[in-house]
């Protein structure tokens, strides 16, 4: 169980793996919504990094440190602005950058004493697996 209290964890599949839906945790902050062209900025889609297998703890870690640095560039780039959805756009991503901290701490809580946390993406789901490939026994690797 991965909350300390007893009740089931909704983002638990059957397997006891940590499905993860992004968006539920870090929106996309989508430019062009704000009336911002793709030549002046262009933003991140946070399930763009995690669609391929590999660590979801580094992933994150990459996306909250790319969303911190667009944000930069986006309050630099656009802090003369007198346009409302320009200041809508840059708090957005600021908020977007604070989330990214959120999910990474929830992953390290998934992935708990594993060496990482495996990432696979099934019927439309991303799936996360704590795997610990040099331990022996059942708590190897989870779904393996």
């Amino acid at each position: 169980m991965i909350d300390a209290d007893t009740s089931p964890d909704p983002n638990l599949d059957q397997g006891g793996h940590f499905i993860l839906v992004v968006a539920s945790y870090v929106p996309y902050v989508d430019p062009a919504a704000y009336g911002i062209a793709p030549e002046v900025l262009t933003g991140i889609n946070p399930a763009d990094y995690f669609i391929t297998s590999g660590d979801a703890v580094s992933k994150a870690t990459m996306l909250e440190k790319e969303m911190w640095a667009l944000a930069g560039v986006a309050q630099k780039q656009l802090s003369t602005s007198k346009v409302k959805a320009h200041k809508q756009f840059v708090a957005a991503l600021w908020a977007a950058a604070g989330k990214c901290r959120t999910l990474v701490n929830k992953l390290k809580k998934v992935r708990g004493d594993a060496l990482w946390l495996e990432t696979e993406w099934i019927d439309h789901h991303l799936i996360c697996r704590p795997k610990n490939p040099r331990a022996k026994g059942p708590d190897a690797s989870a779904g393996d």
